[in-house]
């Protein structure tokens, strides 16, 4: 009886491939040329992943593969090589030696001389875990030679980005090059003119929203870009103070193109660069703004920026309010002698975006004062309880490994969660796409579990005096206390301070993060079996 066989193909130039050897179309000939070779073998189905990269298995065609293979439909899987399967070498070893022996499966990789039927005959093959190793570091080292690629061409003024600053066009003759789009053009050069007149940047975006002119991010999607504003709310579908602030300040308007902003691992998400490390290169395109006209306005956004001084009357905490619910900052207003702080959407544009979430001066300062002060003192408790440990001979390592305990648990109800999943899915009681949605969940929830687990490892290693040495903890114990909350303990200890809306008892959340706030959780779980103060 022959064996019904899927054949697996896989395409990214992310990792590296190259499209003459690797394309689609090549690794199907191959597959199929192998199985019409094999008499034992008959081919069930093919799932393609085109445009995936090998660094994780949450693609849909192996995902779809996957399920296909625990319904039994089929008892065999072939790929072209190893590193189609993928380029995590954990996770392409977990399939190979764990989960597809389990389905029963037997994978074959042609080229790298692999078939499990063979090895388990004649027993383990030592390179298989070195191949899947040399097939991430592969990965890696084509990241790395693609990062310098880029920064070489970007240091040669050509545009090396997804998507265009608004106002152009890449050029349909060379994606490297800009063109300018007339429509979003002239808004931008209305943007400035409005600026230099004296309109404020506010009465700008609100003058937009009236002429139902679309903001950047929705326009580009109504033109068919597959877009995504980091900077934007899901919620704002409209032009902000924040849009036209960015506008004003983009030096491309004046024909410099501006790269190299942000850093992006190939499994991490994108951070800001410092401003010293941007490649900026002038005279690559066509200006919409001219660079006179352009000088001028940062001139006068330098001089209408406030400075931060309490007694020029501007807060404490501004930049760090928040709105919990749409996210939008705080902005400040008097009433009746004292200062209110209220979400900055409603105050401009009423009910219809989100409601006031109000909450006085003296009444938020002395919210965080007391917290801060709370989080001294318990760090405080902490550093007489690792000294009194010291001197004891305890080392705080047993309080660590109830931790890894509790983690190690909370894996094994993953895992037997998504063992349960996949059966309601057999029996009908969930779709095919709650059942992918569901299984992502938990395998990301897994992830995380086990990035925990690595940590409390770490940590039940370390001597507990060296939990102190930290930077961090070391300015909380020598502050004692604070009277007085000013501008300087906001910048040095908070990110961000969440506002909630009253409830209907006249009870209202306020969320503080903290600078520290993972590694003062961290630290409070290893002392305190409730985990400390919730920050």
């Amino acid at each position: 009886m022959k064996t019904l066989t899927a054949i697996y193909c896989r395409l990214s130039k992310e990792d590296g491939d190259k499209e003459e050897s690797n394309s689609i179309e090549s690794q199907r000939r191959i597959l199929n040329a192998y199985i019409a070779d094999h008499s034992d073998l008959e081919l069930y189905q093919e799932y393609v992943d085109d445009g995936y990269t090998g660094t994780n298995f949450r693609r849909p065609g192996f995902q779809s593969m996957l399920i296909d293979a625990q319904e039994k439909k089929f008892s065999c899987i072939i790929v072209k090589d190893l590193s189609r399967l993928g380029r995590n070498y954990l996770e392409t070893g977990r399939y190979t030696q764990q989960i597809f022996p389990q389905l029963g499966i037997r994978f074959i990789a042609i080229n790298d001389n692999v078939d499990t039927e063979r090895d388990s005959q004649q027993g383990f093959d030592m390179m298989l875990p070195i191949r899947n190793i040399f097939n991430e570091s592969y990965s890696q080292d084509i990241s790395r030679k693609v990062q310098s690629s880029f920064k070489a061409m970007q240091k040669a003024g050509a545009f090396c980005g997804s998507h265009t600053s608004y106002g152009y066009h890449k050029n349909p003759a060379d994606k490297h090059k800009l063109v300018i789009d007339p429509y979003a053009a002239a808004v931008v050069k209305d943007i400035y003119s409005w600026y230099l007149s004296g309109m404020g940047q506010r009465s700008i975006a609100a003058r937009l929203n009236k002429m139902g002119i679309s903001c950047p991010s929705i326009y580009k999607k109504e033109n068919g870009e597959n877009y995504r504003n980091n900077h934007r709310l899901e919620t704002t579908s409209y032009w902000t103070y924040s849009t036209v602030h960015r506008i004003l300040q983009n030096a491309m308007y004046k024909g410099s193109m501006v790269q190299n902003k942000t850093i992006r691992r190939m499994r991490g998400r994108a951070k800001t660069r410092p401003k010293e490390e941007w490649i900026i290169v002038d005279g690559t395109h066509e200006a919409i703004i001219d660079p006179e006209t352009w000088e001028r306005v940062q001139e006068l956004l330098k001089k209408r920026t406030r400075v931060n001084d309490f007694h020029q009357n501007v807060s404490i905490f501004a930049g760090f309010l928040k709105c919990a619910d749409c996210g939008r900052a705080m902005v400040k207003r008097k009433s009746k002698g004292e200062y209110l702080y209220s979400c900055g959407a409603y105050s401009r544009s009423g009910t219809k975006v989100c409601t006031s979430h109000s909450i006085c001066h003296s009444v938020l300062e002395k919210i965080i004062l007391d917290d801060i002060n709370t989080v001294i003192a318990n760090v405080e408790d902490i550093k007489s309880l690792v000294e009194n440990q010291c001197k004891e001979g305890h080392t705080g390592v047993g309080q660590i490994e109830k931790e890894i305990q509790q983690v190690k648990e909370k894996l094994q109800k993953t895992e037997r969660m998504k063992r349960e999943i996949y059966l309601d899915y057999k029996e009908g009681l969930l779709s095919k796409e709650e059942y992918l949605n569901m299984r992502e969940e938990y395998q990301s929830q897994e992830e995380f579990l086990h990035s925990k687990l690595e940590k409390f490892t770490e940590q039940s290693q370390e001597e507990p005096e060296k939990i102190l040495d930290s930077p961090w903890i070391q300015n909380l114990l020598a502050r004692k206390h604070i009277d007085e909350l000013d501008r300087e303990t906001i910048v040095e200890f908070i990110e961000q301070i969440e506002v909630g809306e009253k409830n209907e008892n006249h009870e209202q959340k306020i969320t503080i993060h903290y600078l520290f706030s993972d590694e003062l959780k961290d630290l409070f779980q290893i002392f305190y079996k409730d985990g400390g103060k919730n920050t």
